[in-house]
Parts: structure tokens; sequence; C-alpha cells
């Protein structure tokens, strides 16, 4: 029942709609952590930490893109 709800959800979303999805909710998430932690925490090297934090979000993002777009 779960899974035969999850494929037809799944069928309905076309691949560029899963992977605009999958982006904007990356995008979101990123700028939501850049933006809650940039007012508390002005030093240089912390700046660099969500720098990289913010690096390897947009890097999940993209290879998550990727591969929803190969797999469907």
């Amino acid at each position: 029942h779960l899974i035969a709800k999850r494929s037809f959800l799944w069928n309905v979303l076309s691949p560029t709609k899963q992977c605009f999805y999958s982006l904007s909710f990356g995008l979101i998430s990123s700028f939501g952590m850049f933006f809650l932690k940039l007012p508390i925490k002005r030093l240089p090297s912390n700046s660099i930490i969500i720098l990289s934090q913010i690096l390897f979000i947009v890097l999940g993002i993209y290879f998550i893109k990727r591969t929803l777009c190969e797999v469907s």
C-alpha cells in the first residue's frame, strides 16, 4: 500500500519537476542556514566554516539532482 502510493507519486512528478524540487529544497535549506548563522557569528574563521558548509550542501544538491535526472 505504501510502496504503491510512493510509486504513484513518483510517476506523477515528471523528471524535470523532481530535479527542480530537490534543487529548490537544497537551495532553501542552504540559504536558511546561511542567514541563521551570519548575524550571530561575524568572525572570519566562522564565515569560512559557514562557506564550507554551504559548499558541501551545494555539492550534495548537485549529486542528488544528477542522480534524480539519471534514474528517471
